[in-house]
C-alpha cells in the first residue's frame, strides 16, 4: 500500500515535469504521464464507445483507447487469464477491480524491469507460436498491441539480444495457439495498428485482409470488432473503411512530429473473439 503510494505520488511529479517540458511523446516523463491519464478514464469511466470526449487522448498512443476497450470488455470473476505479451505488467493495471480475483499469467519473450510475484502474477518467457500451455488451459486470453510483432525484429524490446526474424505470418501461428489454450466458450481480447498495410521491420500495420485472417485462423463463434482512429480533436470511434489508408508513426526513429498528429498508431483494431 505504502509502495503503491509512493508510485503513485512519484508518478505524478513526473508527468508535471513532462507537461511543463512542452510534453513531446517518448520523452522523458511521457510514460508516466500516459498512466496518469489511462488511470484517469478507468477510475472515472470517462470511456464510452458511442461519445468519447473531444480531444479525447489528444498526444497519446493508443493505448489510451486499448486499455479502457480491454476494461469495458472483460468480465470481473475468477478465471484463468494469459496476458500475451505484458501488456498489464504495470501495477496500476493488476490492482484494477476486474482483475481481483483471476489468476493471472504473464507471458513475454524475456523477462522485464518489474515483476509482481508477490502479488501471486505468474511469469513465463516463451514464443507466442509454441507455448507451454495445455490445450483449453484459460478462460481469457489478452494479447494487446503484440501480435504485429510476432515474427519481426524485436531487439529493441530486450537487452539480451533477442533474435531478429523475417516472418510476417508470424501472427497467424499466434493466434493459433491463442485459440488452441483458450478454453470453449473463452475469449481472446486482441489489438493491432490498423490501416494501409507497412512493415517497419518490428512491427508491421494490419490492413483489413490481415484482420480477417486472424479472425479465419481463429475461428470464432463470435467476433466483437471495435476500430478507433486518431484525429486533430483526439481519438474516435471509427470503422475500417474510414481508417484503410491509417498510417504507424515511429516517434523512436523520426522528429517531425507536430502536435495534433498521430503519437504511433494512426488507427488501431480491438477484436474479442469467443472460441
Amino acid at each position: 500500500m505504502i509502495r503503491n503510494a509512493v508510485e503513485v505520488a512519484s508518478g505524478r511529479l513526473k508527468s508535471a515535469w513532462y507537461r511543463a517540458r512542452g510534453g513531446r511523446p517518448f520523452t522523458p516523463g511521457y510514460g508516466a504521464y500516459k498512466e496518469e491519464r489511462v488511470r484517469g478514464v478507468l477510475d472515472r469511466g470517462e470511456f464510452r464507445l458511442d461519445s468519447l470526449p473531444e480531444g479525447y487522448g489528444l498526444d497519446l498512443d493508443e493505448r489510451i483507447v486499448e486499455y479502457p476497450w480491454l476494461f469495458a470488455q472483460l468480465p470481473p470473476g475468477p478465471g484463468l487469464l494469459l496476458d500475451a505479451g505484458s501488456v498489464l505488467n504495470f501495477r496500476f493495471l493488476l490492482n484494477r477491480p476486474t482483475l481481483a480475483d483471476k489468476t493471472i499469467y504473464i507471458c513475454t519473450l524475456a523477462p522485464e524491469r518489474h515483476s509482481f510475484w508477490r502479488q501471486g502474477i505468474s511469469y513465463t518467457f516463451q514464443d507466442l507460436r509454441r507455448t507451454c500451455f495445455r490445450d483449453a488451459f484459460f478462460d481469457q486470453v489478452v494479447s494487446l498491441s503484440t501480435l504485429e510483432h510476432v515474427g519481426l525484429d524485436n531487439a529493441r524490446f530486450y537487452t539480451n539480444g533477442a533474435p531478429v526474424e523475417r516472418d510476417p505470418s508470424g501472427y497467424a501461428a499466434a493466434v493459433r495457439e491463442m485459440a488452441r489454450i483458450l478454453r470453449p466458450g473463452g475469449r481472446l481480447y486482441l489489438s493491432v495498428p490498423y490501416g494501409r498495410h507497412a512493415d517497419h521491420t518490428w512491427l508491421q500495420v494490419f490492413d483489413t485482409g490481415m484482420l480477417d485472417r486472424m479472425i479465419e485462423v481463429f475461428q470464432p463463434s463470435t467476433v466483437l470488432e471495435h476500430v478507433f482512429r486518431y484525429t486533430p480533436a483526439g481519438w474516435r470511434l471509427s470503422d475500417r473503411r474510414d481508417s484503410a489508408s491509417a498510417t504507424y508513426v515511429d516517434l523512436h526513429t523520426s522528429s517531425a512530429w507536430q502536435r495534433g498528429q498521430p503519437v504511433a498508431a494512426e488507427s488501431v483494431a480491438c477484436l474479442a473473439l469467443t472460441r
